[in-house]
């Protein structure tokens, strides 16, 4: 997830057209709790 974290922050990309600005630790950050939130979510769900 880290590699896509920093591809997602790689110049050019449409994440820089976000106020406030968003770097590679932020985007990784939010992906493991993204997957967090998914995986709780399948365990309840079975």
């Amino acid at each position: 997830m880290r590699l896509v974290a920093e591809a997602a922050c790689a110049e050019g990309e449409t994440i820089h057209n976000m106020p406030g600005g968003v770097d590679s630790d932020q985007v990784y950050a939010a992906l493991l709790v993204a997957d967090q939130y998914g995986q709780r979510f399948l365990q309840e769900w079975e």
